[in-house]
């Protein structure tokens, strides 16, 4: 007997808990987690061939952060012991290309800069840290600032700003270069689950965050203004609201 076909698991869900899941750089393939398992697979079949899938089974823990980086080749997932393993996607063998303890606790998410050259983490601890995987004994740098959990993060196109959403129910805006704080984004009534940083033109960076919450609304940040203005979402039975965030 042989095996045909793998037929990829839902991811799990918690109620007021993130589920890691993430899509490749092209838009192809979702990532994401269950239990020791981090699962790659096809959006949509090619044709008539079933959904492909790729699974990597080497944490010893429970994974809690995924991502592929830009080039495609390589994923990054963290674990609930604070373990990040980078893994060749791109190679049937998965091939370990760094295996490093960064926290001493879960790690809640984890995203790629633009160039794939380094990381950002997100912590219980309330703090994101900044990773180069040349040299990953140590961080780059720790920004500390959220007053909860950090769930949530994701890079500016341009690379030089972090967006993260926290428990502590807004979303903060870092420098990369200076690890300051440039803007802090309130009016969720909730804690922030996951954001997206998305460019529709150069000069304007923009980000969304979706997060379960009990009214279906869009809320529109400004972070030159620090205002915030909320429009309901009419017809949605599901109880999502998205977050804007201008951040150029």
């Amino acid at each position: 007997m042989s095996l045909k076909n793998v037929y990829p698991a839902f991811p799990l869900t918690k109620r007021g808990q993130p589920s890691p899941l993430k899509l490749s750089p092209d838009r192809s393939k979702l990532l994401y987690s269950r239990d020791k398992i981090v699962i790659i697979r096809d959006v949509e079949a090619a044709g008539d061939k079933p959904i492909q899938v790729q699974l990597y089974s080497e944490h010893g823990y429970k994974v809690t952060g995924v991502e592929m980086a830009t080039s495609g080749c390589y994923v990054a997932s963290g674990d609930a012991s604070g373990v990040v393993r980078i893994w060749a996607c791109d190679n049937p063998e998965q091939i370990l290309k760094l295996e490093t303890p960064v926290l001493g606790g879960p790690i809640l998410d984890i995203a790629w800069s633009a160039d794939s050259r380094l990381l950002v983490s997100a912590s219980k601890d309330s703090t994101i840290k900044l990773w180069d995987p040349a040299e990953p004994k140590k961080a780059k740098d720790t920004l500390p600032g959220h007053a909860g959990e950090v769930y949530a993060l994701d890079w500016s196109p341009s690379g030089t700003q972090v967006a993260s959403g926290s428990k502590d129910r807004t979303i903060k805006i870092w420098d990369v270069a200076t690890g300051a704080c440039v803007a802090t984004l309130e009016g969720h009534e909730y804690c922030v689950l996951s954001l997206a940083v998305y460019s529709q033109v150069p000069q304007a960076r923009q980000l969304y965050c979706r997060l379960i919450t009990p009214e279906s609304a869009v809320l529109a940040y400004s972070a030159r203004s620090q205002s915030a203005q909320t429009t309901p979402l009419a017809g949605n039975n599901i109880p999502i609201a998205n977050a804007l965030a201008e951040s150029c």
